[in-house]
C-alpha cells in the first residue's frame, strides 16, 4: 500500500562512447516506430469509422513490426511500447482539440510526423528495465544507472537521497550543435505516510517565524507575499525577443553549411539561458514559500482563461516569462514534501476590494497603486491583494485545499 505520491529526480549523464551510440541509436529508431504508430492511427481512425485503435491493438501492431525488422531487435521492447503510448497521447489530443475548435483551418487534424532531430527522448516504463543505485569507487560515493539493452553501467551527476522506489526512467538527449547533453528523469513512488503529520493550527500560528502567507501571482510581479516580499518579472524574453529572431534567421540561412552547427549551439544556449533565468525564479519563490511558512493561500486562477484576454503579444510574452502555471505547479508538489499547506481561495475582486476596511475601490489595470477613500490605506495594488487572499483564507473561504494537512477550511477565533 502506498499513498499515491510521486516525486522526479533529474541526474546528468556521462556516457561513453558506446552508451552515446546507443543513446543515438534509439532516438533514432524510435522515431521510426513513433512515426510507423502515427501512420497506424491515422489508417484505422479513417477505415474505421472515426475510432481510434486500442493500445492493445496498437502494441501488437509495434510486435509484429519488430518481428518483420531484424534491424529493431537491437533496441528495448518496452521502450517500443512507451513510444506507441506517447504516438497514442498525441493522436488523442489531437482529434480533442480539432473537435473543440470544429476543425479550424488553423488546427491540425492529425498529429505531424517526427523528423529527424525532433524525436528527443524515450523511456521506460517499468522499474525492471533499469537501475539507479550509489556504489562506492575508491572511498567515494557515485551514483550509477543501468538500462535494458545498454552496454555497462552510465555515471549519473546528481546525489540527491532518493526516498522511495523508481518507476520510470526517460532519457533526454539535448543536442547543442557542436556537441549533445544526456539526462534521465526518473519518477519516484513515495512510501506511505511520507509528508503526513499531526497539524495543530493554534501552536503553528503561535510560532512568529512561520506564520501564514498570502501570494498574489501576477506579471508585474510575479510573486508578491503579504509580509512585502516581492519577485519581479525579469521579461527575459520579451526583452531579447529581437535577439532570439535574429539567431533563428542566421540558423536558416546556414542550413547544409559549416557554420550551422556554430548558429544551433549559439540559439540553444540562449533558449537554454531564459529557461534557466525561469526555473531559479519559479525555485525561489516556491522555496521561499514552502519552507518558511506552514500555511500558503494562493489564488484558483484559471491561466487559460487569463491568457485568453491577453491585450497584444507584449502581455502574451509577459505571461511566458512568469510562468504562472509552474509555480502553481511546484507549490502543489513541494507542499506534500514539506511541513507546508497549500490552500486555494476565491480570486474574485481580491484586487478591488480594500485590505483595511473592505471598501470596494474599483480600478482598472493600469492603476497600480491602491488607494482607498474611505480609511485612507495606500499601498501597491498586489500588496493588498496578497492581504485580501491571506485573510480570506483565514477566514475560511477556500475553493479547494492541496494534499497535504488541511482537510477543513480554516476558522480563527
Amino acid at each position: 500500500m502506498t499513498n499515491g505520491m510521486y516525486t522526479a529526480v533529474r541526474l546528468t549523464l556521462d556516457p561513453n562512447r558506446a552508451q552515446k551510440e546507443f543513446f543515438d541509436m534509439m532516438i533514432g529508431k524510435l522515431r521510426y516506430v513513433y512515426n510507423a504508430c502515427i501512420y497506424y492511427l491515422k489508417h484505422t481512425y479513417i477505415h474505421q469509422d472515426g475510432r481510434i485503435c486500442s493500445q492493445f491493438d496498437l502494441n501488437r501492431f509495434c510486435g509484429d513490426m519488430w518481428r518483420r525488422n531484424m534491424w529493431l531487435h537491437t533496441i528495448y521492447n518496452n521502450c517500443m511500447f512507451e513510444t506507441a503510448a506517447r504516438a497514442k497521447q498525441a493522436f488523442e489530443k489531437c482529434r480533442d482539440n480539432s473537435k473543440k475548435r470544429k476543425r479550424d483551418s488553423g488546427c491540425r487534424q492529425f498529429p505531424r510526423y517526427r523528423r529527424l532531430g525532433q524525436f528527443t527522448s524515450f523511456g521506460y516504463l517499468s522499474k525492471t528495465g533499469f537501475r539507479i543505485y550509489d556504489a562506492d569507487d575508491n572511498g567515494k560515493l557515485k551514483r550509477y544507472v543501468e538500462m535494458g539493452k545498454m552496454p555497462g553501467r552510465v555515471r549519473g551527476r546528481n546525489m540527491q537521497e532518493i526516498i522511495g522506489t523508481p518507476k520510470t526512467l526517460r532519457i533526454h538527449v539535448k543536442d547543442y550543435g557542436t556537441h549533445k547533453a544526456y539526462y534521465c528523469s526518473s519518477s519516484i513512488e513515495l512510501p506511505e505516510g511520507y509528508g503526513e503529520g499531526i497539524f495543530d493550527i493554534e501552536e503553528l500560528l503561535g510560532l512568529k517565524e512561520r506564520v501564514p502567507i498570502g501570494i498574489d501571482l501576477g506579471l508585474g510581479h510575479v510573486a508578491f507575499f503579504s509580509d512585502g516580499t516581492v519577485f519581479d518579472n525579469p521579461h527575459t524574453f520579451a526583452k531579447e525577443i529581437e535577439e532570439f529572431r535574429k539567431l533563428s534567421r542566421k540558423l536558416t540561412e546556414s542550413k547544409g553549411t559549416p557554420r550551422e552547427a556554430k548558429a544551433r549551439s549559439k540559439m540553444v544556449h540562449k533558449y537554454e539561458r531564459n529557461n534557466n533565468i525561469k526555473t531559479e525564479l519559479k525555485n525561489s519563490i516556491v522555496n521561499r514559500a514552502v519552507y518558511d511558512h506552514d500555511l500558503v493561500f494562493i489564488e484558483d486562477l484559471s491561466l487559460g482563461q487569463m491568457r485568453a484576454r491577453a491585450k497584444g503579444k507584449a502581455m502574451i510574452h509577459s505571461y511566458n516569462d512568469a510562468s504562472l502555471g509552474k509555480i502553481i505547479d511546484g507549490l502543489c508538489r513541494k507542499s506534500q514534501k514539506t511541513q507546508c499547506s497549500v490552500v486555494k481561495v476565491d480570486p474574485r475582486n481580491t484586487s478591488q476590494l480594500c485590505s483595511g476596511c473592505g471598501a470596494m475601490v474599483r480600478k482598472d489595470l493600469r492603476e497600480r497603486v491602491h488607494r482607498c477613500p474611505k480609511c485612507g490605506f495606500t499601498a501597491d495594488r498586489d500588496f493588498n491583494a496578497s492581504l485580501n487572499i491571506r485573510d480570506r483564507g483565514l477566514a475560511g473561504n477556500p475553493s479547494s485545499a492541496i494534499k497535504g494537512r488541511i482537510t477543513e477550511p480554516i476558522v480563527l477565533a
